[in-house]
């Protein structure tokens, strides 16, 4: 079961027992007396800390691995040889004072007494459980408390609402309702002088009453955003006027627009549209207009205009008075869009239902266009179960001749398939292609729309020059997407093929450090490091999260700023089947050391003016999406503060909060909760995690080759220009460092063929390349 040899003693005979309580039977004043009895391995520590500078950077599991404790006398020496792992004895969780004397030993170094540890910030605390408490390390509702109070220094009163909200959907707030009570006053700040400002009387002082009511209206829009109400929370209702009682609030917000400003808006973009983009957007309108509720994908690789199209189409109709939901598969593409959600979070997919009569169900019936970007990347069982969906709610049958996907409405899907495809935990090709929209059996209904004319590449000498092959940049760029770049290093096994790279492209290695890429990317990081427009510019991407951290690591080792760690809470869910045996099986340390894909580190490492990543969409409608990436402007104790670098809230001035993440994994047999801030640093992120971000600067540092279809493809469009990317290959197989793998599912092209639509795919979206 354990996979380890395991040694059980079992104390059975008289002697021992005796042995045991031996210093009882001998009488034991001589013991008292003995100062040699009063030390141990812990109090011995202290008077180590007290004598030995560098022991107290040493936290007291690890003293083992650096001194030996000798018993006549009893005192810590230097470790002059071999490595040994220390180890505390394990204390089931919260049961008495010493699980926190243990956990604070864990975590603090340097101590030279038990009053020391029980001291935080010159304050000494009643017991250690309270000192745990103050120094972070346990999670109630002191900490939400705090954090409202931390931000109340010096943020507004929206940022304290907006702050408030997070706290009830991510933090597990114990009790909100007190959690609000002891706050309105603090998070209504602003609404006496709106009020004043709406009745024009420029002294008059709102009743508590109105003030608080405003407070709980405005939370609960906050709350409606996420798909929750005030009673999920306890949280007491708003005294309404009777007005606002009628009609469905989510129609009316999607129908709140200026309808002039949104006429100004699209025919403003329309002038500026090429002739393919015209073409695309007379065929949705037509669609729209007639209701004939065609199902549309608009195929075009990075920077041919589709988010512009789509702004264009949306405006025009919004002006109409026509409701438009528009949603995209990740976070950072919702913030990209007019109004954008994702996908999953606005369609309640996949799990929860629907139901006709509610008001989501409402808004489905009366909207006249769904817009979805980087539908590529999503399961094809989600489109169908939103497509099943809409056709129960528009009463129309799911088969037959009468049967319309998506109930009759009109869709219009975009994105490049050449880019990463759904992705499917231990599945291979054929998983994975099988997860893709052309799989399903609503793509024979589908509509192929194609833009081709690259709009965000720049046409420089670089760009346009022929340089690999009679390709110039952009060509190259689409031959590797679509598994058409020149082959080399070609062996008796097709999977040893490799792609060479063009020469001015690839860093000279330097065995297998990666100062060459960082010096490449942050040029000039010490005088620029607090620069916007310097972090939000360039990026190291390479394929692994393990690659990803060394590099952060690396280059904020370079930042000459006060660094500050933030260490999470991890528990084991209650949840969990047989928690409290688990919990003596994988000790708090352990469940510390894990690691997995998108889930903070436990050891947060931070400093002023670092770029970091949201690993969570915890407020896709204030840009705080999964993939934002932000500057930190302060590290607080309960609040990490920071300004958006992208998108379209760039800079907004955001608090994130500690969260609590869950995550389970198959080879565990628990589920983990980890309390910390859902971030991590971003000089460096993985290839997956930058498709959608443009940069100026770019480099690509491949270690091992990428592992699935299109991640070299996402890599190399990244960049506006070709003097802005560069490559490090480190070739572990011992192949050239100017050759990688390129991974491509060619049949998937094919497939794409297999539409409704009239014109072949083939001379569409191909290109002619040189032969």
């Amino acid at each position: 079961m354990f996979q380890a040899h395991i040694n059980v003693e079992i104390c059975h005979k008289g002697r021992l027992i005796k042995y045991l309580f031996k210093y009882v039977t001998k009488g034991l004043q001589s013991v008292l007396e003995d100062p040699e009895k009063a030390k141990t391995m812990l109090t011995e520590y202290f008077t180590l800390n007290r004598v030995d500078p560098e022991a107290r950077s040493i936290p007291y599991a690890d003293i083992p691995s650096h001194y030996t404790f000798h018993l006549r006398p009893k005192h810590w020496a230097r470790r002059k040889q071999g490595n040994v792992i220390g180890r505390i004895v394990f204390i089931p969780p919260g049961t008495t004072d010493v699980y926190f004397l243990r956990l604070l030993l864990t975590k603090i170094s340097g101590a030279t007494s038990f009053e020391d540890l029980m001291t935080v910030d010159g304050y000494l605390c009643k017991d250690y459980e309270d000192a745990c408490l103050r120094r972070g390390f346990l999670s109630d509702d002191d900490e939400s408390q705090a954090a409202i109070g931390e931000v109340g220094q010096w943020g507004m009163p929206t940022l304290l609402r907006s702050l408030f909200v997070l706290l009830l959907l991510h933090s597990e707030v114990a009790d909100p309702r007190k959690l609000f009570e002891d706050n309105w006053k603090l998070l209504a700040d602003d609404l006496c002088y709106q009020t004043r400002r709406a009745l024009d009387l420029q002294y008059f002082q709102p009743p508590p009453e109105f003030l608080r009511s405003e407070v709980l209206k405005h939370i609960e829009t906050l709350l409606h955003a996420h798909s929750k109400e005030l009673a999920n929370y306890n949280l007491p209702l708003p005294v309404r006027d009777s007005g606002e009682l009628l009609g469905n609030r989510l129609v009316c917000e999607h129908l709140n627009y200026d309808l002039c400003m949104q006429q100004r808006t699209a025919d403003g973009i329309f002038a500026t549209l090429n002739s393919e983009q015209i073409e695309a957007y007379h065929n949705v309108m037509e669609s729209v207009n007639s209701g004939v509720g065609r199902f549309y994908f608009l195929y075009g690789h990075g920077g041919t205009g589709k988010t512009y199209l789509y702004n264009t189409i949306v405006a025009k109709l919004r002006s109409q008075q026509k409701i438009v939901l528009v949603v995209a598969s990740s976070g950072i593409a919702a913030t990209l869009l007019p109004d954008g959600s994702t996908g999953h979070s606005r369609f309640k997919i996949p799990i929860d239902i629907v139901k006709r009569g509610t008001h989501l169900a409402e808004l489905l019936q009366r909207t006249s266009l769904i817009v979805w970007d980087e539908a590529p990347m999503t399961h094809r069982f989600c489109f169908e179960a939103l497509s099943k969906t809409l056709c129960d709610i528009m009463d129309v049958p799911l088969a037959g001749q009468s049967y319309k996907p998506f109930g009759g409405k009109t869709i219009l899907m975009g994105g490049d398939f050449r880019q990463i495809l759904p992705v499917v935990a231990g599945g291979g090709r054929e998983a994975t292609l099988n997860a893709s929209i052309v799989r399903s059996p609503l793509w024979t209904h589908c509509h192929l729309l194609f833009l081709h004319q690259n709009m965000r590449i720049n046409h420089d000498v670089v760009n346009t020059k022929m340089i690999f092959s009679g390709m110039t940049f952009p060509q190259w760029v689409l031959a590797i997407g679509d598994g058409l770049a020149p082959v080399k290093c070609l062996g008796e096994n097709a999977e040893l093929a490799r792609i060479e790279i063009p020469q001015y492209l690839i860093l000279p290695p330097n065995g297998t450090s990666i100062q060459p890429i960082i010096d490449f990317v942050f040029h000039g990081l010490l005088d620029l490091y607090r620069s916007v427009s310097f972090l939000k510019n360039r990026a190291i991407v390479t394929p692994t999260n393990e690659t990803v951290s060394a590099i952060n690591s690396a280059v904020l080792s370079r930042i000459p700023e006060e660094t500050k760690v933030y260490y999470s809470i991890d528990s084991l869910c209650t949840e969990s089947t047989d928690s409290s045996d688990l919990d003596s099986l994988y000790p708090i340390e352990f469940l510390n050391s894990l690691s997995f894909n998108g889930l903070p580190e436990h050891e947060l490492t931070l400093k002023l003016y670092a770029p970091i990543m949201l690993l969570r969409n915890i407020d896709p409608p204030a840009g705080l999406c999964n993939g934002t990436r932000l500057m930190v402007t302060h590290l607080g104790n309960n609040v990490v503060k920071g300004l958006i670098l992208t998108g379209t809230y760039e800079g907004k001035t955001v608090a994130i909060p500690r969260i609590a993440l869950n995550f389970s994994e198959h080879k565990w047999p628990f589920t983990m909760k980890r309390r910390q801030f859902p971030i991590r640093l971003c000089y460096a992120m993985t290839i997956n995690k930058s498709q959608g971000q443009t940069l100026e600067r770019a480099g690509v540092f491949l270690p091992k080759p990428v592992f699935s279809h299109g991640q070299l493809y996402v890599a190399v469009s990244r960049v506006r220009s070709a003097e802005g990317l560069r490559f490090l290959i480190h070739n572990e197989d011992g192949c050239d460092a100017t050759c990688t793998k390129n991974v491509v599912y060619t049949e998937l092209f094919a497939e794409l063929s297999m539409s409704g639509n009239i014109y072949s795919f083939v001379t569409k979206i191909l290109p002619a390349y040189p032969k």
